[in-house]
Parts: C-alpha cells; sequence; structure tokens
C-alpha cells in the first residue's frame, strides 16, 4: 500500500522547537483503502506520534461540483488525541491549513468539514511579507459560558476547591470563575500578580468531584507589554496534563449525533503559548462578553464601540502566539497566528 505522508507542525508560534506541535497526515489514497476511514487505524497512529493531536486531512474532490472558486480547497478533518477522537482542535487545524498553504500555494481558503461544522481557513500571507499568518474563523457561542463572582454559590465554591488542590498558593488569589460546558471543565481568573508562569501545579488535583471534565483553565490580565491575557490549561480528564497552547479540544460526547452547538465551547482565542485544544475558545467570551473586561482595561467602558480582540499568551513550557477578534453578533471568532513545520516523512505499513 502507499505510504502515508506526515509533517509535525509547531503551532501559535514562528519560533521552532515552541507552539503547539501536532502532526498532520494527508490522506489521498482510495476511500477503498482500509486505512482512510478506520477509526481504529487512525488512532493507532495518533498513539504512535503520541502529540496532543494528530489531524487526517481528505481532499473533498469537486467540491461545490466544479463551480467553487479555484482558491478555495475543501478537505475532511478529524483528529485524534493519543487516546480518543475529539470533535473540535484549533492548534491542530492551524498545522493542517499551514501544510496545506504550503503544499497548494495558489489557495487562499480552506474548507474544512469535521465533526463540529464548517471551518474555514485564510491565508493571509501577502507576496513579499515576512509573516506566515493564518485566520481560523470558528463558531464562538458566549451564551454557555456560567460565570460566578467570589462566594457565589456552590458552583464558585467548587471551581475554586479545584484550582486549590491543583496549586494551592492560588488560596486569597481568585477573582473570579465560569464553567465553560462543551467539556472543558472550569476556568479560573487570578489576580495579576500571580506568577502564572512559575506557578507550581499538581494536575491529578483537578480531577475531583464536582468536575467530571477532569479539566482547568487558569487565566489572569497580563502585565507583559503588547499581551491583554495569560493563561494555562490543564486537562488530564482528557490525558494531558498541560496543554502546550490551548486552543481547541473537546471530548466527543457519548452522543456523537449531537448538535453542534450541544459540543462547540465557547473559542479561545488568543494565546502566546502552546496551544492544544480548547481554553481560549472561552477565554475570549469571558475577558470580553463579562465583567472581567473591567479588569483588564478600565477603558473597555468608554466609547460606543468596546475592543473585541486580544492578545494572548498561554505560558507553558514551550509558549506560543495568537490573536483573537471576537463577532459576538455573528457568534463568530477569529484566531490569527503562525506555524512552523518541524518534520516531513511518511508511514508506511
Amino acid at each position: 500500500m502507499a505510504p502515508l505522508a506526515f509533517s509535525t507542525v509547531d503551532a501559535f508560534t514562528s519560533t521552532p522547537f515552541s507552539g503547539n506541535p501536532a502532526a498532520v497526515i494527508l490522506i489521498i489514497f482510495p476511500t477503498s483503502d482500509p486505512r482512510s476511514s478506520s477509526p481504529s487505524t487512525l488512532q493507532k497512529i495518533a498513539a504512535e506520534f503520541n502529540l496532543s493531536e494528530t489531524a487526517f486531512a481528505t481532499p473533498i474532490p469537486d467540491a461545490a461540483g466544479g463551480e467553487e472558486d479555484e482558491g478555495v480547497g475543501s478537505y475532511t478533518l478529524r483528529w485524534f488525541t493519543p487516546a480518543v477522537e475529539v470533535p473540535l482542535c484549533g492548534h491542530a487545524t492551524l498545522a493542517t491549513s499551514h501544510i496545506l498553504f504550503k503544499l497548494r500555494p495558489l489557495l487562499h481558503t480552506l474548507k474544512f468539514t469535521t465533526l463540529s461544522g464548517l471551518l474555514i481557513a485564510r491565508n493571509l500571507r501577502s507576496p513579499g511579507s515576512a509573516t506566515n499568518s493564518i485566520a481560523l474563523n470558528f463558531p464562538a457561542d458566549h451564551k454557555a459560558l456560567k460565570t460566578y463572582s467570589v462566594g457565589d454559590g456552590e458552583r464558585y465554591e467548587t471551581a475554586l476547591a479545584v484550582a486549590l488542590a491543583a496549586a494551592p498558593a492560588l488560596d486569597g488569589k481568585v477573582l473570579g470563575v465560569a464553567w465553560t460546558g462543551g467539556g472543558m471543565g472550569c476556568l479560573v481568573e487570578v489576580a495579576a500578580e500571580v506568577d502564572l508562569e512559575g506557578l507550581e501545579v499538581r494536575p491529578q488535583g483537578v480531577i475531583a468531584d464536582g468536575n467530571p471534565d477532569g479539566c482547568l483553565t487558569v487565566t489572569k490580565r497580563s502585565t507583559r507589554a503588547g499581551i491583554d491575557i495569560e493563561s494555562r490549561l490543564f486537562a488530564p480528564g482528557l490525558g494531558i496534563d498541560e496543554d502546550p497552547v490551548v486552543s481547541f479540544l473537546i471530548r466527543l460526547p457519548l452522543n456523537s449525533a449531537a448538535p453542534a452547538e450541544a459540543i462547540l465551547p465557547y473559542f479561545f482565542f488568543t494565546c502566546n503559548d502552546k496551544k492544544t485544544g480548547a481554553a481560549h475558545c472561552y477565554l475570549g467570551p469571558y475577558w470580553l462578553g463579562t465583567s472581567a473586561r473591567t479588569r483588564l482595561d478600565a477603558t473597555f467602558d468608554a466609547g460606543s464601540k468596546p475592543k473585541m480582540s486580544l492578545t494572548a499568551r498561554q505560558v507553558s513550557k514551550r509558549g506560543g502566539g495568537m490573536s483573537l477578534s471576537w463577532d459576538r453578533e455573528a457568534g463568530r471568532i477569529d484566531l490569527i497566528g503562525e506555524a512552523v513545520t518541524m518534520l516531513t516523512g511518511s508511514i508506511d505499513f
């Protein structure tokens, strides 16, 4: 059988050995080949790479009956962690887009058919530009994000208990919490003076009664020049102690027929760190759509057109970066970032 071409890509960074790594595999052999449609085979390949996500892209021939713009490419896209298939992953989508735009330089847009519906990537690189930016456009519903202020009932206390079990040094530093929905657990905002990058965290403390997803996002207003927010994501419930750079990662519900809006979190906006999958989908709506924005910037309440974009850094060991633009009325979000190809090769089995 024909070998499978693969690449590994560091996403949400312009610097090698940083950002969030993902493997990208292009499936271009006939659908009669059992490898093209066997979830067990795809899962084994993802486990072999042992990265937070491996993406599998398959071209859709003659999309739109041949009437579509020649600059648009259409693919099905699936994502697997080493343990499970997930319905959405931002950094692996960016990695896939990066590879496809390199292989097909005449394309300006990619359309991905996924378990979470249609996702769109746009190539923002212009001739002569030194940047290699790609914009990912995703749904971003803020309505399922439930926020709680200090002392605000049982859900607040549960999130606080999870945070303190994972990082006792956060005692007295929590400013607010939110429950994200979509299988991503709780979000905890801490004071700006907290050294989030140096914070010692025990990931297994995240797995606790009241937090069945086993996920925790810790975020704060950044004191770094040019950065709005910082975050770290811990997801031992998904088999990932800490995500390098979060963009979207959601556990696939047992009822895979559930509508997309039932499994999409609020997309994670902009990070300058390793992003694997889920956090900043809801970080954007949290910081821009709740009272947290008054702590981010006192001027947010001034003027008739409040700021709806952010820059962020996920302060994991590897680091990474992106910017976010949230269209609240349309319920969509653009995540803009770069990526770097690290390895290329083939799988032959």
